[in-house]
């Protein structure tokens, strides 16, 4: 009989391994339907998390990183992809099929549009204006109602009159390009000042223009949908930082002065306005919604708006957008909400996770604090051992140790354990272990190729993510 403990225990860990990976694959499975509706219902908020959840606890494929590019792309916003295959927005612009504000290409005009039909080709265009498309970097655009074309030149661009070549618009491109904002707003921001022009339909055929700001500082646009722009000035010349920004409406006329902030909600479709330690929320018309708020921040649930408010007392509630609380500080003595569709909240000096919107209990209160390793991934303490769990109460593994944190791969997350004697190793979000509880130092080396760099006793070595010994 004790011949055979071994095997008995060869068979126990194999039984244990096999569960734990069909845990996995049925956890990673479903997060992936998850996400796929996400895509389905084109929810920005739950793609974003739903991706980042697989990159951290499971995988993704070339497909999933495509969706994402597609999804965001249908809305306007510009993404960079990482070698690790996380992703940053770095530009947002609408889309031209929706909108008529945005400059479009000569292949873009409508066949009945006036400089169609006088010219076959924007080549045709560009000798009448004696210039030669190869000696641009950009192929010129032509604003939508007003008979204007933006000429991209290398030392500068001009915006002229398309009937009668006559130069509205003309930019030193030396410091910074000419921008556009929709809605007839040009942007020429120089070193230490900006104008702001506009130019406006005076009847079919003839437009005029004017500059409605010649302001030391540099310009920004915001422009809505449905045409409401605004100007935010910021003066990089002064000292006093909290009040350097002045909000002017499309004609020019300046509206709220001696501003710190300006935050553009997009999803929303409202403003963030600070001035000195108060925050409002106004919407697009710049009427109130909330005030009185030292910090206001928009979170985003299957698209739609809410917001954080917190005020000088650092209690934070959860507003809708028509200022109706939903999560109130009065109930709750803390309200964490970090990237995600749910709150980690303290409640009669116990804990719990709910649904911010409905005020849903997710997992239930108890004693011990509850934390988060990344958005959807949340641990406690019960007794000798830490639960690795979901928001939604869904066990992915216990870890017997004295401490736990988090450790990452890149974007994939691991947990680097402690037990009592202070000796450490790494585990999987789903319990499997690359290196048991006896090491006394543990680090990820991103310079060295991804590796972990050990420490047992008077021995030092590197192991891959893997837990096997490798060589550099």
């Amino acid at each position: 009989m004790k011949k055979r403990i071994p095997f008995l225990i060869t068979l126990f860990f194999m039984i244990i391994s096999s569960t734990t990976h069909a845990q996995k694959s049925n956890y990673c499975d479903a997060l992936k339907e998850q996400f796929y509706q996400a895509v389905k219902n084109g929810y920005l908020s739950g793609i974003d998390y739903t991706y980042y959840k697989l990159l951290s606890i499971c995988d993704v494929s070339l497909f999933e990183t495509n969706q994402v590019s597609e999804a965001f792309g249908s809305k306007g916003y510009q993404l960079q992809m990482n070698p690790d295959l996380t992703y940053r927005v770095v530009g947002y612009t609408e889309s031209i099929a929706n909108s008529n504000l945005d400059p479009i290409t000569f292949d873009q005009l409508e066949q009945n549009h006036p400089i169609r039909t006088k010219y076959t080709t924007v080549q045709d265009f560009l000798k009448s204006l004696q210039l030669d498309l190869d000696d641009l970097p950009l192929e010129p655009h032509f604003i939508p109602g007003l008979h204007a074309a933006w000429i991209h030149q290398y030392g500068g661009d001009k915006v002229i009159h398309i009937d009668q070549n006559a130069i509205l618009i003309s930019h030193d491109g030396q410091n910074l390009p000419l921008e556009y904002g929709g809605n007839g707003l040009f942007v020429s921001n120089q070193e230490n000042r900006t104008w702001v022009y506009k130019i406006e339909p005076v009847d079919q055929t003839n437009v005029r223009v004017r500059k409605i700001i010649d302001e030391i500082g540099e310009a920004t646009l915001i422009n809505f949908e449905d045409k409401h722009s605004y100007i935010v000035v910021t003066d990089l010349q002064t000292e006093d930082y909290d009040r350097n920004k002045t909000i002017y409406d499309s004609h020019g006329k300046p509206l709220e002065r001696g501003l710190s902030q300006v935050i553009l909600n997009p999803v929303s479709e409202t403003l963030i306005i600070q001035k000195e330690s108060n925050q409002k929320l106004v919407d697009k018309s710049l009427k109130t919604l909330f005030d009185n708020g030292f910090y206001i921040f928009e979170i985003v649930k299957n698209d739609v708006p809410y917001f954080i408010v917190e005020d000088h007392d650092d209690n934070r509630d959860i507003i809708d957008l028509k200022g109706k609380v939903i999560l109130s500080s009065k109930e709750y003595s803390s309200i964490n909400i970090n990237q995600t569709p749910y709150a980690i909240v303290r409640k009669n000096k116990l804990y719990g996770v709910i649904d911010y919107t409905t005020g849903k209990e997710l997992i239930p209160y108890q004693n011990e604090r509850i934390r988060q390793l990344r958005p959807g991934i949340l641990y406690w303490k019960n007794e000798n051992e830490f639960i690795i769990s979901d928001e939604n109460n869904q066990t992915l593994s216990r870890i017997q140790a004295t401490n736990i944190a988090e450790l990452h791969d890149g974007a994939t997350l691991y947990i680097k354990a402690a037990n009592d004697d202070k000796k450490l190793g790494i585990y999987t979000v789903f319990g499997e272990e690359i290196l048991p509880m006896e090491y006394d130092e543990i680090a990820f080396k991103n310079q060295l190729g991804g590796c972990l760099q050990v420490k047992k006793g008077s021995e030092e070595f590197i192991t891959d993510m893997k837990g096997k010994k490798t060589s550099l």
